[in-house]
């Protein structure tokens, strides 16, 4: 992992009992009267998933927070137990007040998505806050984005850039992204895009979808690293097999700027063989080739074969691309002056015009 700068790994003085808002001193938010959890039955086997929810929510009862986390996992999931959001937050926030720290990562999530009580923003950072303190990486990123958003919290991009940034230390990809992305648009620290690729190359290489699109984004317009159209669709197709649903529309636009970019103009096609044919067949025929042209004309020759007519020098000799069967659809899409790219094999020349078969129509 890329050392990040230290001014935004300074580290938030903020431990269990902090307020998040910048208010001091911090109040305890109100809480929703004690829910108890179910009583054990009197006899036990520990083997039953019943009896040990049962044998959890004691020892969470007596004060023990890392069964109150596990039992509220499993009301939480409905592991083992009836799925109920209500003992799960009950047992989570005795997790929290006990110091447990992943519990009250849990209980922030809750509480902000209102889950099973009333959304709070603003007692989901603190929450949050406790988490970040006891080492939750996840909740580090979390409490960054409220402060980002302003939301529960008076809004702080440089804050949120330290939590974004503690949150990528610790391997979490999300903050790392996000910490690329406020370097990228210089938001609560100095612009710096240099910068902003490492850490979204760390995004990427953790398997965040995310990452790997804005790095895409970087190599394809060439802001802040140099142009480089391949490595940007690599990172395109990673991000899109990531489930990132921009990384596949970007993958696709791209895609078909660097078929664009590479393919050969048909109208120079035709002047090498206008040129000299037998130089041109010894470079081009028989070979696959991308050409990008002007459509003159669609039409179908004898044998009912679809032929794209793309325009020549020589109005009256266009270049003669026969489609396959197979893109009969895009054929017929196909108007006359419309810009298209196409992948062929060259078949020489008939009567000093060039000759693609088995094309496909790649995009206009």
């Amino acid at each position: 992992m890329r050392i990040i700068l230290a001014v935004v790994l300074l580290a938030l003085a903020c431990s269990q009992g902090c307020d998040p808002t910048g208010k001091s001193p911090a109040k305890p938010p109100p809480t929703a009267p004690i829910r108890p959890l179910p009583p054990t039955p009197a006899v036990s086997t520990g083997n039953d998933p019943g009896d040990m929810v049962a044998l959890y929510a004691k020892a969470c009862e007596l004060g023990d927070p890392q069964k109150c986390l596990d039992v509220g996992g499993m009301y939480l999931d409905g592991k083992g137990a009836r799925q109920d959001d209500g003992l799960a937050l009950e047992a989570f926030r005795r997790a929290c007040d006990g110091g447990n720290a992943k519990g009250c990562g849990i209980l922030a999530g809750m509480v902000q998505m209102g889950r099973s009580t009333a959304k709070d923003e603003a007692r989901a950072a603190l929450h949050h806050g406790k988490a970040c303190a006891g080492g939750v990486a996840s909740s580090c990123v979390s409490l960054g984005r409220l402060y980002r958003d302003g939301s529960g919290v008076r809004r702080d991009s440089a804050r949120a850039v330290a939590l974004f940034a503690q949150g990528c230390q610790a391997r979490e990809a999300l903050g790392c992204f996000f910490v690329g992305h406020m370097f990228a648009e210089g938001k609560g620290v100095k612009r710096d895009v240099k910068r902003a690729v490492g850490l979204y190359s760390d995004a990427c290489d953790a398997n965040m979808g995310g990452g790997c699109n804005n790095l895409g984004v970087i190599y394809a317009t060439g802001k802040g690293a140099a142009r480089d159209i391949s490595r940007a669709l690599a990172l395109f197709q990673k991000a899109c097999a990531l489930g990132d649903k921009v990384g596949c529309q970007n993958y696709e636009s791209n895609r078909r700027v660097q078929l664009a970019e590479s393919a050969l103009d048909a109208a120079e096609l035709w002047r090498e063989y206008d040129g000299n044919e037998v130089a041109a067949d010894n470079r081009w025929k028989g070979k696959q080739i991308t050409v990008r042209g002007t459509v003159q004309g669609i039409t179908k020759d004898f044998t009912n074969a679809i032929i794209v007519q793309l325009r020549s020098p020589n109005d009256f000799m266009p270049t003669s691309a026969y489609v396959k069967e197979s893109e009969a659809e895009k054929a017929a899409s196909l108007r006359k002056r419309q810009a298209i790219i196409l992948t062929c094999t060259c078949s020489g020349a008939v009567m000093g015009s060039p000759v693609l078969r088995d094309c496909t129509v790649e995009g206009g």
